[in-house]
């Protein structure tokens, strides 16, 4: 017999029932696994649980979930209680009387023959009624549930409030125990600042990791840890931890204004050359930091330039390999440049653009493609031939096709083939010369390259020139400068008084093109009658000259006897010190040092001397008493030779004895200061003395003995012509000086006078700033200018390299 009302009030019974088991069972699952999860979280916290005790902790952890969770389980999975129990729990919970719900259930559902048919349509309508009344979820057991909800939500709440108390705790240990096997650190107090240096690191360049260290002050002692470590996980796999250099920190008990909340240190560790990302994490004893990426950028860097010069073949120059600097690529028109640049990544490709300079920079402008080194790959080679001057601007691409972040820019300076050059560095432009003498003649010719071939044009008047080709030496070690020279022999030319010889001189370079030139000035040699030209000589170096000459001689002998006389003294009070006796000391040795120097520095001296005053006794006579004058130039010139040597000789001696201090070396030094302070005249006997004498009776008194003498050789008067310009003075070196050459009926200056016997020689205040009488022979003027003109030439040289 059907009972709808009491099935209605079963089934919403049953499923409220359900519900509330299952909510029951779920609120035990919380509030136990919160607990349980407390109890992980501050025993990881405590002692920092590796791999392994982790996944142990969480095995624990799901064990007693599951164990709470169970029966949940077996509730949804089994369904739903009985008809018949649902009845029972509802008369119990309900306090139903007399089994109504239960009897009307059963009778309703017997189908038995005996049962008498009224009785049990009262029992079923009794229970029907009574369902009618009453509600499903009365059944529920409210108190049980209540008091689940409250022991759930202050599990809730006890979690809260330690995840707001300690956050930290919460952030270190959860993902510990979601990712047991992960990198993850454990719960320290300690914080790590990581840093990256420089932000954005490249491929093959440097790096440095810093770490800040932060803390309570109680934690490791005063100044936070004292030692951190790098550890790097590469492919995995954990390297040997690495020490890491501390470079700042407080110490004594100083926080060193690090962190308010305790001490704080700084370490730092440097990566010589990064060449892939790389995790790591930094760790102390009292704990670790979280894992960090060291990011690395494979764009392509400039790390180094060379330049390489293959010269034009016609220069015979060798190739020239060098770092490129800030000056540019500067080469001679025509050169192979090849430029070299080092990548930090292997390179791919780029471009090399060359734009000259001026309007037609954007018409002339050339890409040249860079590519990999065939030795190694990192190296990018790009060339061009030098042909104009600009600029240019290189760029590099990675071999994965990733363009560079920089580029390398500079100038290029195209250096033309110069123009050679060439000087007669021997006469000077205008000389005069007595008939049937010769004259030599001195050509420096220069170029950057190389000199050609030089010629040598002359004519006698107004004939036609003819040219000869010279004879060129190269005394540089190679061919950017010549010399060359050309004898004119009068007497074969049929030069007489009143003839003029010009010529000048011609170069060409060794261009393979078109050869360059460059000729000389016209220079001129007029020719005179012998007297004349002593005329003339007499009109430079008047009898007076030769007074204020031995002047000059005597202060620069007077300053050689005076430096002698000191040295002598100092000889003395270093003997009167080694008599005392006691070993040397190293003051006194600094003292034999100093004495030794000024001996040899003396000896320079004299020498010098000696060889001006023996080129002077060799230049001829123009009046009869420079015979006896020159002579004792020449003896004086020969005292001062032995005089030099006995400096020397003691020099040595006094050098031998401060290095080592024995009998015999001072008995040695004793004998050698005898002979250099004798008695004797230590540059002669006198002659200075007799000399002066000589020339005070030549050119003093009242001047007859200056004017008997200079009439006897054929001169006017004692007076000299005011046309050949000012006076002459001595220079400090003994040489003569004059402003202006000797004038002639044209009033020129700058004519020279030659002489000396086979040859002439050079005469030229202008270039060298010393004038003689006749020859300049032994002055080394010409010597002194051709050193310049070959210096100018190799510097041009250089600078075309």
């Amino acid at each position: 017999m059907k009972t709808p009302a009491i099935d209605r009030l079963l089934e919403r019974a049953g499923r409220a029932m359900l519900c509330a088991e299952l909510l029951g069972l779920g609120l035990r699952c919380v509030y136990v696994g919160v607990l349980v999860f407390l109890l992980v979280v501050i025993f990881d916290a405590g002692f920092g649980l590796g791999c392994y005790g982790l996944l142990v902790v969480d095995g624990v952890l799901v064990w007693v979930m599951g164990v709470v969770a169970w029966p949940m389980v077996l509730r949804v999975f089994r369904g739903r209680l009985g008809a018949r129990g649902v009845a029972v729990a509802i008369e119990s919970r309900l306090e139903v009387k007399d089994n109504q719900l239960v009897n009307a259930l059963d009778i309703g559902r017997q189908t038995a023959d005996g049962a008498s048919e009224s009785l049990r349509n009262e029992v079923i309508a009794r229970g029907e009624a009574l369902a009618e009344g009453l509600r499903g979820v009365g059944v529920i057991d409210r108190e049980a549930r209540g008091l689940a909800v409250r022991r759930a939500g202050v599990a809730v709440v006890v979690l809260v409030v330690f995840y707001l108390v300690l956050p930290g705790v919460f952030d270190a240990v959860v993902p510990r125990l979601l990712v047991p096997l992960g990198e993850y650190p454990a719960f320290t107090l300690l914080s790590f600042d990581v840093r990256v240096e420089p932000g954005r690191v490249y491929y093959g360049e440097g790096a440095a990791v810093g770490v800040g260290i932060t803390g309570p002050a109680w934690l490791g002692g005063p100044g936070g840890p004292g030692r951190a470590e790098i550890v790097f996980l590469d492919d995995g796999e954990r390297s040997v931890p690495l020490a890491m250099l501390r470079v700042s920190g407080a110490s004594g008990g100083e926080t060193d204004g690090v962190s308010a909340q305790g001490e704080g240190v700084e370490f730092a560790f440097r990566i010589d050359r990064v060449e892939g990302a790389r995790r790591f994490y930094i760790q102390t004893t009292q704990g670790r930091s979280g894992v960090h990426t060291l990011e690395v950028d494979r764009s392509p860097l400039i790390e180094g330039a060379w330049i390489r010069y293959r010269y034009p073949a016609y220069t015979g120059w060798a190739d020239w390999e060098g770092a490129l600097t800030a000056g540019g690529i500067k080469a001679l028109v025509g050169t192979e440049v090849t430029l070299k640049v080092e990548s930090n990544v292997r390179v791919g490709g780029g471009e090399l653009v060359v734009v000259p300079e001026g309007p037609s920079g954007g018409t002339g402008r050339r890409v040249v493609s860079v590519v990999p080194d065939a030795v190694d790959a990192h190296v990018g080679v790009a060339g061009f031939t030098m042909d104009a001057t600009g600029g240019f601007e290189l760029s590099v691409v990675g071999e994965d096709g990733r363009a560079g972040v920089e580029t390398l820019s500079g100038g290029l300076r195209a250096l033309p083939d110069r123009v050679p050059r060439i000087d007669i560095v021997r006469p000077m432009r205008e000389v005069v010369v007595p008939e049937g003498w010769g004259v030599e003649v001195e050509v420096v010719a220069g170029d950057d390259i190389g000199v050609g071939a030089v010629t040598m044009h002359h004519g006698l008047n107004d004939r036609p020139s003819v040219a000869a080709r010279l004879e060129v030496t190269h005394g540089d070690g190679g061919k950017t400068v010549g010399y060359g020279g050309h004898g004119f022999d009068l007497s074969a030319m049929g030069a007489g008084a009143g003839d003029v010889v010009r010529y000048y001189a011609g170069v060409v370079d060794n261009h393979p093109g078109e050869a360059q030139r460059a000729e000389t000035a016209v220079h001129e040699i007029r020719v005179v009658t012998m007297r004349r030209y002593l005329d003339l000589a007499r009109q430079r170096y008047r009898a007076e000259d030769y007074v204020q000459e031995a002047g000059v001689y005597q202060r620069r002998l007077d300053g050689l006897e005076g430096q002698r006389g000191e040295m002598l003294e100092q000889l003395e009070a270093l003997k009167t010190r080694l008599d005392g006796g006691g070993p040397m000391s190293d003051e006194l040795r600094g003292e034999m040092a100093a004495l030794e120097l000024a001996l040899n520095e003396y000896g320079e001296r004299a020498l010098e001397l000696k060889r001006d005053l023996i080129e002077r006794s060799g230049r001829v006579e123009l009046y009869g008493f420079e015979g006896e004058y020159k002579r004792g130039l020449k003896r004086i010139g020969s005292g001062l030779g032995r005089q030099a040597g006995r400096g020397g000789e003691l020099a040595d001696a006094v050098g031998a004895l401060s290095r080592e201090d024995t009998a015999g070396r001072r008995a040695e030094m004793d004998r050698r200061a005898e002979k250099f302070g004798g008695l004797e005249e230590p540059y002669g006997e006198g002659v200075m003395a007799e000399t002066g004498e000589v020339l005070a009776d030549a050119g003093g008194g009242d001047g007859e003995g200056l004017a008997d003498e200079l009439s006897r050789m054929g001169m006017v008067g004692p007076a000299v012509p005011e046309a050949g310009g000012g006076g002459a003075e001595f220079e400090g070196d003994g040489r003569i000086s004059r402003g202006r050459g000797v004038g002639d009926d044209r009033g020129a200056g700058s004519i020279g006078m030659a002489g000396g016997g086979e040859q002439a020689e050079l005469l030229d205040a202008d270039t060298a700033g010393a004038m003689g009488y006749s020859d300049a022979m032994g002055l080394g003027v010409p010597v002194e200018y051709r050193e310049q003109v070959g210096a100018y030439f190799k510097r041009i040289a250089e600078e075309s390299r």
